[in-house]
């Protein structure tokens, strides 16, 4: 897809794809169940989102983790034009290209890197270069938590739309080969539990990984 300025985006991207918002509303009532399920089991005061979109998941993390940092980062430069992001440190940048956030110049290291629905439209020649963003802003017990959709919903009649759709078992080997080791603890597949409705990134193949490295 191209931004509105005729930018490539990423493969199976539309234009519009990124800048979908369903309200606030919408927003605390399928990601903030999310979010206090990750409180419930883990400590973060610094994440990063991959693939960010209009924002609206960091956004709410904010708002429940005020004096946390959070930044977002997305290919798409009209999504920061949102409301989603005035209190976000916001990247405008390729996920599939190397890039480097730096604090004091050093290499920011985060607690927490999250990407959902994004990795499926990572080209696979560009698969390595996305995994070496991820360990060069992780750090031993660095947490991993995101999703991505299954072979079922990359295609579009017989067309494959996602360039690189996995299973949760080639995820969880790509994860292992990266220096993260699989958490048992599930939080998209414990929806009933975590009362996360059942609108959210359903039918996705979950990744919650952590950092051994």
């Amino acid at each position: 897809g191209l931004s509105k300025d005729g930018e490539p985006l990423l493969e199976g991207f539309v234009y519009d794809d990124a800048l979908a918002d369903y309200g606030i509303q919408a927003v605390e009532q399928n990601l903030k169940p999310i979010i206090e399920a990750l409180d419930t089991k883990f400590k973060y005061s610094s994440s990063l989102e991959l693939g960010s979109g209009n924002g609206s998941f960091s956004w709410q993390l904010k708002q429940l983790h005020p004096k946390n940092v959070v930044c977002t980062c997305d290919i798409n430069r009209d999504v920061a034009s949102y409301d989603y992001y005035k209190e976000l440190n916001h990247f405008i940048l390729r996920t599939d290209e190397p890039f480097e956030i730096v604090e004091n110049d050093k290499t920011f290291k985060f607690d927490l890197i999250l990407s959902f629905e994004h990795f499926e439209h990572i080209s696979p020649n560009k698969l390595e270069i996305l995994g070496q963003n991820l360990l060069k802003h992780s750090k031993k017990g660095t947490i991993f938590f995101g999703s991505a959709p299954s072979y079922g919903r990359g295609l579009l009649g017989s067309k494959l739309i996602h360039p690189n759709c996995k299973s949760q078992e080639e995820w969880d080997v790509w994860f292992k080969n990266l220096g993260f080791k699989k958490l048992k603890d599930s939080i998209l597949n414990n929806r009933d539990l975590y009362k996360i409705p059942h609108a959210a990134y359903l039918d996705s193949s979950e990744l919650l990984y952590q950092c051994s490295k």
